[in-house]
Order: C-alpha cells, then sequence, then structure tokens
C-alpha cells in the first residue's frame, strides 16, 4: 500500500517528509483516549509510531512531534496529564464548548471531529453549536481563570504584596534575590539578563547575546538565565551592600510572569496589537498562550490573529487589577 493510501485510511495528513501534521497526531490521540479512557505515554507514542511507519519519516522526529503535540493538548486543555508507577499517563478532560467571540472552541472527551487540515483546536460556528445543546459552554474567562502571576505569588508566599499585577510577582522574587546566595561568576557565559526594549526578545541560551539579552553590569534586579552546570537556569539577580546575590526560579512559567512584570515595572510594552494580530513581546506564560491558541490562529512566533474580545482578555490577564 502506499504512502498515500495509507494515510487515508488511518484520516493522516503527511508533508513531503512522511511527516504527520500536528492536527492528525492529535485527531489520533483524542480518539485513543476516547476509547481507552486513560493512556500512558509510552502506549502512545508505541500505538502512533506503529501506525505511522509506513510513511518512512525520521523515528526520532515522530517521537518528538507526538510528545509535542501531547504538551499542547494539555495546555490547551483536552487532556490531563498525571503521573503513574510507569511514568506519564494521559487522561481526556471533561467535555465542553468554549466560547471565544466568534464561535467555540471544542475541549475533552467529545465525539466531534473536524478535518485534519483545520488545526489543532476543534472549532463550532454559532450555528454548530446550537446542535449541541446538551454539551456545557463555558466562557473563555471562565476556562482560562484568573490571571496566573497571582497563582505564582501566593504559591510563593506573597499574597501581601503591596504591588499590583505581575510587578508584585517580580517584586517578591526581587527580594529573594537580595537575601539569596551570592554570585560569582557573572559574565555572559555563565550570566545573561533581560535588559533594554524591542519587538525581538531573543534567545537567552543562544551561543551569544541577542535581542533583549545581556551582560549583567550591576545594578537593580533584573530577570535572567545563570549557567548551572550544563543548563541555564533562570533567576533574578540583583546588586545587593554584600555584592551580587541570585534567586533561582525553578517554574519556567513564573519566570516568564515575573520577565512581564519586570517590563511593566520599567514601563516597557509586552504586547503589541496590529489590525486583528495579537504579538506578546516577551515569552508568553502558558496562560497567555492558551488564551489565544483557544480563541484565535497562530501568525508566527508568539503571534495570533484573533478577536477583540479575546485581545482584551488577555490585556486584563496581563493588567495590574
Amino acid at each position: 500500500m502506499s504512502r498515500s493510501a495509507w494515510a487515508h485510511e488511518i484520516g493522516a495528513e503527511i508533508d513531503a517528509a512522511g511527516m504527520p501534521t500536528p492536527a492528525s497526531i492529535a485527531s489520533h490521540i483524542r480518539a485513543a483516549t476516547a476509547a481507552e479512557g486513560n493512556l500512558s505515554s509510552h502506549r502512545i507514542v508505541r500505538g502512533l509510531k506503529e501506525a505511522y511507519a509506513p510513511f518512512g519519516a525520521d523515528d526520532a522526529g515522530v517521537h518528538q512531534a507526538i510528545h509535542d503535540v501531547l504538551d499542547r493538548l494539555v495546555e490547551i486543555g483536552d487532556l490531563t496529564r498525571f503521573s503513574t508507577g510507569a511514568g506519564a499517563a494521559y487522561v481526556a478532560t471533561p467535555e465542553r464548548l468554549v466560547d471565544v467571540g466568534d464561535g467555540l472552541a471544542v475541549l475533552g472527551a467529545s465525539d466531534i471531529t473536524i478535518a485534519t487540515g483545520e488545526g489543532l483546536v476543534r472549532r463550532l460556528s454559532p450555528a454548530e453549536a446550537a446542535t449541541k445543546s446538551s454539551v456545557p459552554t463555558v466562557s473563555l474567562a471562565e476556562e482560562v481563570g484568573p490571571a496566573a502571576w497571582r497563582l505564582h505569588l501566593v504559591g510563593l508566599g506573597g499574597s501581601d504584596a503591596a504591588q499590583a499585577g505581575p510587578s508584585a510577582l517580580f517584586g517578591y522574587l526581587s527580594g529573594a534575590a537580595a537575601s539569596g546566595e551570592r554570585i560569582e561568576q557573572l559574565g555572559p557565559d555563565h550570566l545573561r539578563v533581560v535588559s533594554g526594549k524591542g519587538d525581538f526578545f531573543g534567545n537567552g541560551r543562544a551561543p551569544t547575546l541577542e535581542g533583549r539579552w545581556k551582560a549583567w553590569s550591576g545594578g537593580d534586579a533584573v530577570c535572567g538565565l545563570r549557567k548551572r552546570a550544563y543548563v541555564w537556569q533562570p533567576c533574578v539577580v540583583t546588586e545587593t551592600a554584600q555584592g551580587p546575590r541570585v534567586a533561582d526560579v525553578s517554574d519556567p512559567d513564573c519566570w516568564r510572569w515575573a520577565v512581564i512584570g519586570q517590563s511593566q515595572a520599567r514601563t516597557d510594552a509586552v504586547t503589541k496589537r496590529a489590525d486583528a494580530v495579537f504579538q506578546c513581546l516577551t515569552p508568553p506564560p502558558a496562560q497567555i498562550r492558551r488564551t489565544l491558541t483557544l480563541a484565535g490562529e497562530p501568525a508566527g512566533a508568539w503571534r495570533w490573529t484573533v478577536g477583540s474580545a479575546a485581545a482584551d482578555l488577555t490585556d486584563c490577564l496581563l493588567s495590574k487589577t
């Protein structure tokens, strides 16, 4: 059987190299979790790799693509990941429709399917959703919940912080840095910080400094990355009377919110809206990615095409209120 015939047989779309599209992988994962209730990561990966073997795609590439889609389905709310003695496993979340303003997103254990070419998020028009009156409908704000910077701040013990918004989280971490451990190696091969402005944020782990990433020159607290063993550790670093001190931030998503807080404290823009395109100028936290992915379509790195209601909600999540 030819590759194209097998792809048609199992309901997949593939590229020229035989790699299934993310939407195809998502469709197969949803079908498997609906049929089995919950599945281990090992079973999902093994089953899909066997199904995709006739396509002749790079095995390591297929393995990574499956894990990437699993991560994205967890992030948008289709699946829940939990730990077992045999490793990670997944179960579909309860079925619901999410009103995103100009249509509805389908999440969870639903038998509603879409063509694999329509993207990762299943969507219905209001007219189509009217035929699904038995399925619970929630607003986008209800689905994504309260601003996640608040949850990070409370989790760190800073619920009584004086500042408002993500700046409160950054302020709390700055205080932790002031009483943190001494840091001796300050060169850009060991410490890089977020500084400056511009649409291009850059990659702090790149071989050379780029975008907003600079060598640390002392002064007020800033978010950064420091080299620990063979990895770059998110952190906040500050100058004190006793010399430079640092606090590591173990949760990368908390660190992303702290970068937003640092930018807002310095009155730097963290987003840009032009026509229907919403752009994040700093690494978007998971909640922001989820909001924009549910309501819109990717339009490039850290960019989504979204309606005004979803864009306004995102601005609210990022605000000081």
